[in-house]
């Protein structure tokens, strides 16, 4: 081999792992192999932009087709009262099958709902696989109550954004699965508007 090839060789090679160590560095401290520090989260920014993919805000019919690309999930139908809509649907979260309930306040998004419907047996292994999930996520808990039946966890995502693990009775009034491990996402202003009367009283309102 003609030692200019060689000299060529051994300078790209060094010049490859110069490039390689400066990345894993700046991945490290949070710099851009530019050098320029990402910019920092606005005070209105949230941990969780989306929720199931779906934006906050996003219309009936965005949340649809963003919902019916996840796999294995299914429509079931839509509902609505007096203050909001919402459509529901069944389909895998955290490895098992959920009842997934996207609201809508004016046509806009603002609160996601997923239940697990489970027998006793089951019901702290996945409330606490739920909880270890959202500590690895978004830190620890801003509160957390009650215990056993009424165990319950809230975090504040920033943003005006919310999220909320319950242990409730299950509502779909079959005894081999009387409880449900729920886990809500919400914007706290769009839900008070909503649910006006939750101002006063215990619940996401309160809660911060």
């Amino acid at each position: 081999m003609k030692p200019i090839k060689c000299w060529l060789i051994l300078l790209g090679m060094a010049l490859f792992i110069i490039n390689t160590n400066e990345t894993a560095f700046a991945s490290e401290i949070g710099m851009t192999v530019s050098g320029v520090l990402p910019a920092a989260p606005s005070a209105t920014q949230s941990q969780a932009e989306t929720v199931l993919g779906i934006p906050w805000g996003a219309t009936e019919t965005e949340a649809k087709r963003i919902m019916q690309q996840r796999p294995n999930t299914a429509y079931w139908y839509t509902e609505k009262d007096a203050r909001k809509t919402w459509q529901v649907y069944m389909g895998p979260f955290n490895d098992d099958r959920a009842d997934i309930r996207v609201f809508f306040y004016q046509g806009k998004m603002f609160q996601v709902i997923i239940a697990h419907h489970l027998s006793e047996d089951n019901l702290f292994a996945k409330f606490n696989a739920l909880k270890n999930g959202m500590v690895s996520r978004y830190g620890a808990p801003s509160r957390e109550g009650g215990k056993y039946l009424d165990s319950e966890a809230f975090w504040d995502l920033g943003g005006g954004i919310r999220a909320g693990l319950k242990i409730r009775k299950s509502y779909l009034n079959k005894p081999e699965i009387p409880f449900v491990v729920q886990l809500a996402y919400w914007q706290r202003d769009i839900y008070l508007l909503v649910n006006p009367e939750e101002k006063g009283a215990a619940g996401p309102g309160k809660d911060f």
